[in-house]
């Protein structure tokens, strides 16, 4: 007997919403909507705005700026910010995505979710 989706949430909730966000992004192109995280990805990063990364970004939480700076540090070439942003919004459908799989919803409803 094959095992059923269901039977699987963590995996199952992985599956439908990795292909979702990866393509997306293969898709559209992912902008900031403001300039405030143009310039906390250039201090963070230590591009234009100093000399060196620096986790000293105002109105995000010194642990984030200070990680991200050493992310910079370790790899410069790597945009840490944006995958943060991608990294956080996968994390945040993937959870809401199990708990629904968990509470047991129907697939109507999660297709409802997922648009």
């Amino acid at each position: 007997m094959r095992p059923r989706l269901d039977q699987y949430p963590l995996l199952t909730s992985l599956l439908i919403v990795l292909p979702i966000v990866v393509g997306t992004i293969l898709i559209a192109t992912p902008y900031f909507d403001t300039n405030d995280d143009v310039w906390w990805m250039f201090i963070t990063s230590g591009r234009v705005a100093s000399l060196a990364p620096s986790g000293w970004v105002y109105w995000l939480h010194p642990f984030l700026s200070h990680a991200l700076a050493s992310l910079s540090r370790f790899s410069p070439d790597m945009p840490w910010y944006g995958l943060m942003h991608v990294g956080s919004l996968l994390l945040a459908f993937w959870s809401i995505l199990y708990a629904l799989l968990l509470k047991g919803c129907s697939w109507q409803q999660l297709a409802l979710f997922l648009l």
